[in-house]
């Protein structure tokens, strides 16, 4: 396993187990480095990359919605 899948598995394990907006705004943080990170060592116009990004904002949105909710009375 590379570098590189094992970031991404703990940048999914960290999203998908937020449980307050604290913890929203780390995992929003360590999303947008990994983004960042690999943005400039794989082609950003590459579909499978586009692809883990749109995958990564849809779990990002997810939780929101999630947490936003539980806020709701």
């Amino acid at each position: 396993m590379t570098q590189y899948d094992k970031e991404l598995q703990y940048v999914r394990k960290v999203i998908n187990s937020v449980q307050n907006q604290n913890q929203l705004r780390v995992a929003q943080v360590l999303k947008n480095n990994f983004i960042s990170k690999y943005c400039v060592l794989v082609s950003p116009t590459d579909p499978t990359f586009l692809s883990l990004i749109n995958e990564l904002n849809e779990l990002e949105r997810t939780v929101t919605r999630k947490i936003s909710s539980d806020y709701l009375f």
